[in-house]
């Protein structure tokens, strides 16, 4: 089954340009696909996309990779699926 998460980090240093692109090894990895972008000066949003299992330790990276940095990580896990052909990172 394929589902899709959208993930909004906040409270990210300025190093987290950084972060973009270790998402992206990441999705990668685990064959997701969808894109990550800055949102504002301290903030990303993530939208992945994938095999359930594959969105699931997509996540828990996630909270493993941005939680000791980030004052705050949310997700929000959609049944359906939305169509992307890769993983980008967008600015």
């Amino acid at each position: 089954m394929v589902q899709h998460v959208d993930i909004e980090i906040r409270g990210l240093d300025s190093s987290h340009h950084a972060f973009r692109f270790e998402t992206f090894r990441q999705a990668r990895t685990l064959h997701i696909n969808g894109y990550v972008k800055n949102i504002s000066s301290d903030a990303l949003k993530i939208v992945a996309v994938g095999k359930a299992q594959d969105v699931n330790e997509f996540i828990n990276w996630c909270h493993r990779f941005f939680d000791p940095g980030s004052k705050y990580l949310q997700h929000s896990l959609q049944s359906g699926s939305i169509k992307y052909n890769d993983f980008l990172i967008m600015d």
